[in-house]
């Protein structure tokens, strides 16, 4: 029976209360274990996205845990084992997250993901940079560790870690070289989907602001976006291809020209960058989603929070995280992994935009 949902707030969120409802009265599975992602929405005739993200809320307020292979299961109900086989894994960033905060926060939300996947199986995780690791800094991985997992490394560790005999996943781009199994974001389709959406709303001229373009990810994000200007036969000016530096770079004059060009719609990477835009178009007297449409491609899905009435997609590092832990476990019951598994990311419509947006 199909349970009815209100549309005063959003459909994850009732979801998520549905749910704990039936934990706190006893209704869950005597296992203590939740209907799998497939059945919530059938039940309640939801997307898959929806029904994650559902589910993640419970685990971050901590009434659910993940077992990689298992399903999801009420905390104090979760099945016993002998003993994750995964006891101690290590972790090798390309930059050090604890010196650079501000420049890791993909890869600390990664590191996340791996910890909520370990740490209920009574496991660890030892963290360090790549520099450290070069630099001999670390404990022989063959000894001490169980499984390693590489985040975004050099193309010199990945070659290191290609025959190690422990377990090894790497999370980002892999170069061509090597085999390690690996998971990514599928930045082209992010953008595609992206462009999709505004089409659909009407807007034929959308400009996209990114940092850093002639990295893997934005090439691949560009490639996206163009493509989807391809498949609606519609043209695009290189001129709106736009790249920003940091945070402290003025995007006004880069705003006003897009404004003055025709442009109706902006996609955006990084929360603090949409915030300058949407100051810019108050300055400008332009209202969302009213004059102009706002896309944010974001890394922290609680940061699409801050602005109300905008539609976004964020990045899943703590699900690429939970991910590389999942094929870790795999290989270390034997099975042979050698191929890339791209990572979904949901898209957020925030507020009122469909049908309000200048054609």
């Amino acid at each position: 029976m199909t349970a009815a949902l209100q549309k005063h707030s959003p459909l994850y969120l009732q979801v998520r209360d549905r749910l704990i409802e039936r934990i706190e009265e006893g209704q869950v599975d005597p296992s203590g274990k939740l209907p799998s992602e497939h059945e919530i929405c059938r039940e309640f005739q939801v997307s898959r996205t929806t029904a994650r993200l559902a589910v993640e809320e419970l685990i971050e307020q901590g009434l659910v845990v993940r077992l990689p292979g298992k399903g999801s299961y009420v905390r104090d109900r979760q099945p016993t084992s002998e003993g994750p086989v995964l006891r101690t894994i290590g972790v090798i960033t390309e930059i050090d997250v604890e010196s650079h905060p501000s420049r890791t926060t993909g890869c600390l939300m990664a590191i996340q993901g791996i910890r909520a996947a370990i740490e209920p199986l009574g496991g660890r995780i030892m963290l360090m940079s790549a520099e450290r690791q070069q630099k001999g800094a670390v404990p022989n991985p063959d000894v001490e560790w169980d499984g390693l997992i590489l985040i975004s490394p050099p193309v010199s560790l990945q070659r290191r870690f290609k025959n190690s005999t422990v377990p090894t996943v790497l999370i980002g781009s892999r170069h061509e070289s090597v085999t390690l199994p690996s998971v990514a974001l599928h930045t082209f389709q992010m953008a595609f989907e992206a462009v999709e959406y505004l089409v659909n709303l009407g807007h034929s001229r959308i400009a996209v602001l990114a940092s850093d373009l002639k990295n893997v990810g934005r090439r691949k994000l560009l490639q996206g976006y163009e493509a989807a200007f391809l498949k609606h036969t519609l043209s695009w000016s290189e001129e709106w291809k736009v790249e920003v530096g940091e945070e402290e770079e003025d995007v006004e004059p880069l705003v006003a020209r897009l404004i003055d060009d025709g442009v109706t719609a902006f996609m955006v990477t990084g929360e603090f960058r949409i915030s300058q835009v949407w100051d810019v178009l108050t300055r400008y007297g332009l209202q969302v989603p009213q004059d102009v449409s706002l896309f944010i491609l974001e890394q922290d899905l609680s940061k699409l929070k801050r602005r109300p009435r905008y539609a976004g997609m964020y990045h899943d590092h703590s699900g690429l995280g939970r991910k590389a832990f999942e094929l870790l476990g795999r290989m270390a019951k034997g099975e042979e992994l050698d191929g890339q598994v791209y990572i979904e990311m949901p898209v957020l419509q925030e507020g009122e935009t469909a049908g309000k947006c200048r054609e």
